[in-house]
C-alpha cells in the first residue's frame, strides 16, 4: 500500500488493525471536504487582533495562499479605515466567489457577492478586489 499518511496500529501481532487518516482511504472520496465555518463576530486574541476583523482572517489567509496580494501593502495588517470608521481589505487580484463558497460557510450577516466582494455589515468591514481606476472621459484618447 503506497500512502503518504501515517498509519496508527493497535492490537496483538496476530491481529493488526490499521487506521489511516488520508483522503486516499476515505470511504466516500467523492464527498467534498467540509466547509470551514466563519463566525459572525471575531474575538480578541491578543495584541494586533481586532474583534471586528479576526473572524475573517481565515478568508484573508486563504486568498493570500492563492497568490493574491494586499492592495494596501503599506498598512501593517492590510486593513484600511475610512473616515466613517469602516474597515476595508483590498486585494490586487480578482476574488473567486465560487471558490470561497466551496471552502467557507459564511453566516447570514456576511454577504459574498458574485464579484467576490465580502461585506460584513454588522462589523462594518469588507474585503474586495481593488479595481484600477477608470479614466475620466476627458482622459481617454
Amino acid at each position: 500500500m503506497n500512502c503518504a499518511c501515517w498509519p496508527f496500529t493497535f492490537g496483538a501481532s496476530w491481529l493488526l488493525t490499521t487506521f489511516v487518516t488520508c483522503s486516499m482511504h476515505d470511504p466516500n472520496p467523492l464527498q467534498p471536504p467540509p466547509k470551514r465555518p466563519i463566525a459572525p463576530q471575531g474575538t480578541a486574541h491578543g495584541p494586533g487582533h481586532d474583534t471586528r476583523t479576526g473572524h475573517l482572517r481565515p478568508v484573508i489567509e486563504f486568498l493570500l495562499a492563492q497568490g493574491n496580494c494586499p492592495a494596501q501593502w503599506w498598512h501593517t495588517d492590510g486593513w484600511r479605515s475610512d473616515p466613517g470608521g469602516e474597515l476595508h481589505y483590498a486585494f490586487t487580484g480578482p476574488i473567486d466567489a465560487a471558490q470561497l463558497r466551496e471552502h467557507f460557510a459564511f453566516p447570514e450577516s456576511i454577504v459574498l457577492d458574485d464579484a467576490g466582494t465580502i461585506r460584513d455589515g454588522v462589523n462594518r468591514v469588507d474585503i474586495y478586489h481593488q479595481q484600477p481606476p477608470t479614466p475620466f472621459s476627458f482622459e481617454q484618447p
